[in-house]
């Protein structure tokens, strides 16, 4: 399923952005940062070689917006980051999705690679919108779970992230997924919910080609008064991937990830409150 939703976006896109004009902006993050001696990637995000004080671009983005006409929309983004390594990336597409949301709905349908709809983090990754200096743990704290050989104690001890196996976050820092998004909302301004198929569970990271992953993800938001947000988000899926490390095993699909959580923002004015609580296994 998830490889025809990418095959249809693919074919349909292009043609619909012939017609259509693009809004393009973009930002640029600076990072002051000095390390200890122990300092890695995966204990507090400065890379072992930038232990020193040092001033870099920790992100540059470039943003597309087009109307393409009264019911659908396309955004864009590519990225330039310096992540795992403290080098910058070369850029890569991270957000790819086009929306079909008629005039006057309350349903809005996303196909592609959009930001994911599991919890709070997701809809803040971007430094300006970001409370955190990092990402919050749940999103940044590398766990003994491999992509390639499951649970794998060694794990987060030694490797570059981009290059070697170093595990899984509880959900996948970039705050992407890709596949389908339904967005519905029930009672505008009070409850809305989200429910995406992706192409893995949310601790994935990889692109997943070589096996039938796929993953279930839904968010119910909820807004009692205009201070207070409350949401509720669960996923369910497959994460592993098919390598030579592990090319004697066939049950690769049988290792799945559930993961539960909910988000409370408390708001008044100029002063927030916000918070997030995942539990994952």
């Amino acid at each position: 399923m998830i490889k025809l939703l990418q095959i249809v976006f693919l074919v349909l896109c292009p043609v619909l952005l012939l017609r259509a004009q693009f809004e393009i902006n973009g930002s640029l993050d600076l990072e002051v940062s000095k390390g200890g001696k122990d300092s890695r990637f995966v204990t507090n995000e400065i890379a072992s070689d930038f232990k020193n004080s040092h001033l870099a671009i920790s992100q540059f983005n470039l943003f597309v917006f087009s109307q393409i006409n009264e019911s659908f929309t396309f955004n864009g983004r590519i990225q330039f980051d310096n992540w795992g390594t403290g080098k910058m990336s070369y850029p890569r597409i991270t957000l790819a999705m086009l929306t079909w949301e008629p005039e006057g709905s309350a349903i809005a349908i996303t196909l592609g690679r959009y930001i994911s709809p599991f919890g709070l983090y997701p809809r803040r990754i971007l430094a300006a919108d970001n409370l955190f200096a990092q990402a919050p743990l749940a999103y940044g704290y590398f766990l003994n779970m491999s992509d390639l050989r499951g649970y794998w104690p060694k794990a987060g001890d030694t490797g570059v992230y981009g290059s070697d196996d170093v595990g899984l976050t509880t959900v996948y820092f970039g705050g992407y997924n890709t596949g389908g998004l339904v967005s519905w909302i029930i009672v505008p301004d009070k409850i809305n919910i989200d429910i995406a198929v992706a192409n893995a569970a949310v601790a994935s990271q990889a692109p997943h080609t070589n096996l039938a992953n796929v993953g279930g993800i839904a968010r119910l938001g909820i807004q009692p008064v205009i201070f207070w947000q409350q949401g509720l988000s669960f996923s369910y899926g497959t994460f592993m991937q098919k390598e030579g490390i592990n090319s004697l095993y066939d049950g690769l699909e049988e290792f799945r990830q559930m993961a539960a959580g909910t988000d409370l923002v408390l708001a008044y004015s100029h002063f927030e409150l916000s918070g997030e609580f995942i539990y994952s296994m």
